[in-house]
Formats: structure tokens, C-alpha cells, sequence
């Protein structure tokens, strides 16, 4: 569209870049000199979500560092085969988060967090 209104790009590509940037380090400033669990305190079911979520970021990461030590210590030649084990991990976490969002979801239902 820039370039038939004759126009440089870039100035926006900049803009925009620059716009995003300033958000993400005021969002990691914020968030490094407040505690996000002190943060969502004053709501019962937020903190319960928060509780929810950080408990699968935790499984999630142990599993992914389990996958990877146990790629690093079977294959010899990683770079043929990073692809493959990408792919198949990408796959595993893919249907893992299906699985254990339809688990949440009934528990929630079951809590009376909705209908």
C-alpha cells in the first residue's frame, strides 16, 4: 500500500518495532518488581487459575529438559536428526495440551468456575 502512495515503509516498520519493543521491556520492568502472585491476591479464583497455569508451565518444562537430555544422550549425530525430534515433540506437547485442557476443563466445571 506504501508504495502507492510513494511512500517509505520503513518509517512505520520502525514505528511499530519500536512500539513493540517498548511494551515487552515495560511489561518484564513491571513484572520483575512485582510479584504476580501477589499481584492477582485479591481474587480467590485468579489466584486458583495462576495456580493452574504455573503448575503446567512447571510440568511442561520438566518434560521438555527430560526430552532433551534423553535426545542428547541417544542420538550421536543431532542435526540430522533435530528435525524429527522437533516435529514429534512439537506433536507429543500438542496433544498433551488437548488432553489436559479438556482434564481442566471438567474440573473447573466440576469447582463452578462456569457452565
Amino acid at each position: 500500500m506504501a508504495f502507492f502512495k510513494n511512500t517509505n515503509p520503513w518509517y512505520y516498520v520502525v514505528y511499530i518495532n519500536l512500539k513493540v519493543y517498548t511494551l515487552t521491556y515495560f511489561v518484564f520492568l513491571f513484572f520483575e518488581s512485582v510479584s504476580v502472585i501477589k499481584f492477582l491476591a485479591f481474587s480467590k479464583d485468579l489466584s486458583y487459575l495462576l495456580t493452574i497455569t504455573l503448575s503446567q508451565i512447571f510440568t511442561y518444562k520438566k518434560t521438555y529438559e527430560d526430552f532433551r537430555l534423553a535426545f542428547r544422550a541417544r542420538v550421536m549425530k543431532i542435526k540430522i536428526k533435530e528435525k524429527v525430534f522437533i516435529q514429534r515433540v512439537f506433536k507429543f506437547f500438542l496433544n498433551k495440551a488437548m488432553y489436559d485442557s479438556k482434564e481442566r476443563t471438567l474440573a473447573m466445571k466440576g469447582r463452578g468456575f462456569f457452565d
